[in-house]
């Protein structure tokens, strides 16, 4: 067997143990995601199942903010929760608009996101020289799979940072305004990066990605990217970045790989913690016993205790027969309101489910919306009722036009896709300002240009690394 050139990388000085945190007025709670499929930094890749675990390592280092971080701070500032009646202090920094660049949950983003990126760049950094060791069955088939997988990610991650860290318009109009540091290589402790431009994080995304899609090939594991699950975030990413047309023909592609679920699909999809079903799913995390209990992020079964409620704006925005009310709240007489359902786990593992990252239902908004801003109305209204259809039992088409259509998409976004961290960003992108009706906080509305919506740098961060500027006002 013929030893390859040997790797043995170095993390960056980043938290590498994937954990949720979400800072609070009076405490912090805190939920191990447990990897196991982590590779130890001493450990040289010496053949294709060591780099496949160096993979899984870093989709690891997804789920560490995936289970439940970027959903706290993609919801929580938004209007699709209100502070619940058990709430002890979790999460009303985010909710109240009071977070600080000593926020916990941005840490635990920006630092799991690097850590990421860098355990993909540990792959990267050695693959394409890697001489397949015949004995051992291993395939350039395979190894092009976990070349994409690994560009793949390094593309969610980034895009996901830049989100949360560059400002809200980050179409071609504010492409020029700081990102986040784009990363390509392995970085060490020496390593101070700065900040790239929007622009430029969204291109290295983007080139990420297509170069994904010519090496993916046909993997199915919906736990892990696949073509579809590629063409999926370039869908988001475009849609994001301005570019509707590509954004249409990337949600196309998805769409004719992974159908719309109807509503029994639907309900197995989500229900017993997913385990019933992946209809409409297209990328989903997978946790295992014993993991990262999303659902606990609103509501602790075991005492029902009511975190973070869903808001009544959300709750009352859905119409009868909607199937998905009643898969994603449960009106709960202990907790004395209405309760986040939408994770609801099993019996023996409750608040543990299956966690979507991208699905076809939002394939159909993204498609609608980018309709929408290319002229095609009719297009738009067409993708926005086949939604509402496979949702509402005995559903009659609309009719709307112009900004009440744009406005019909937005909305249906938000009952969608509620709870899977996407309405803060909305507003975000669509210049929108947060307006509750339903508000027990101390700060019920945060106006369109406010600095908070935009995000700190981790105060962490700006203190080790002198290169990256902090944003304004923070």
């Amino acid at each position: 067997m013929k030893i390859v050139k040997n790797y043995t990388y170095k993390l960056m000085l980043f938290v590498t143990t994937a954990f949720l945190v979400v800072t609070t007025s009076c405490q912090q709670f805190v939920d191990d995601v447990k990897p196991t499929d982590i590779l130890d930094a001493s450990v040289a890749l010496q053949s294709l199942n060591d780099y496949e675990t160096a993979v899984l390592g870093s989709y690891s280092s997804i789920l560490g903010y995936y289970g439940g971080t970027i959903q706290s701070i993609g919801g929580f500032p938004a209007d699709e929760v209100k502070i619940g009646s058990g709430n002890n202090g979790a999460g009303q920094f985010l909710y109240n608009h009071g977070y600080t660049a000593t926020t916990g949950a941005f840490g635990t983003m920006w630092n799991v996101a690097y850590s990421a990126i860098n355990r993909a760049n540990t792959v990267l950094a050695g693959i394409d020289t890697y001489e397949l060791q015949a004995a051992d069955d291993e395939t350039a088939a395979k190894r092009d799979q976990l070349k994409a997988e690994a560009l793949a990610l390094r593309a969610l991650a980034h895009f996901d940072l830049v989100r949360n860290f560059g400002q809200p318009d980050q179409t071609s109009a504010g492409a020029g305004n700081p990102g986040v540091p784009v990363v390509t290589t392995v970085l060490g402790p020496a390593d101070k990066p700065s900040r790239n431009t929007i622009g430029e994080v969204y291109a290295q995304v983007i080139s990420d990605l297509t170069a994904a899609k010519g090496l993916i090939g046909s993997p199915t594991d919906i736990t892990r990217f696949t073509p579809a699950g590629i063409d999926a975030l370039l869908a988001r990413v475009y849609l994001y970045s301005g570019d509707y047309n590509n954004a249409i023909t990337s949600a196309n592609a998805a769409i004719g790989a992974v159908a719309l679920a109807d509503q029994a699909g639907y309900t197995a999809a989500w229900e017993n913690g997913g385990s019933g079903g992946s209809a409409g799913m297209i990328f989903r995390l997978g946790v295992p016993a014993g993991g990262v209990a999303i659902g606990n992020t609103w509501y602790l079964p075991a005492n029902e205790n009511s975190r973070l409620a869903p808001s009544n704006d959300l709750v009352s925005s859905f119409p009868a027969n909607d199937v998905r009310s009643g898969l994603f709240f449960q009106n709960n007489a202990t907790a004395g309101e209405v309760v986040v359902f939408k994770y609801a786990g099993t019996t023996t593992s409750p608040s543990l489910a299956q966690i979507p990252v991208l699905r076809t239902a939002e394939m159909y908004l993204i498609r609608a919306e980018a309709y929408f801003r290319t002229s095609q109305e009719a297009n738009a209204l067409a993708d926005y009722n086949a939604l509402r259809t496979a949702r509402i039992t005995g559903y009659t088409d609309e009719t709307l036009s112009g900004a009440a259509l744009l406005n019909g998409i937005i909305a249906e976004r938000f009952r969608e896709l509620c709870f899977e961290g996407h309405r803060w960003y909305d507003l975000r992108r669509n210049g929108l300002a947060v307006t509750r009706n339903d508000c027990n906080g101390t700060n019920c509305s945060l106006a369109v240009g406010d600095f908070r919506f935009t995000f700190p740098i981790p105060l962490a961060e700006i203190q080790a690394n002198p290169n990256i500027a902090q944003n304004p006002n923070w």
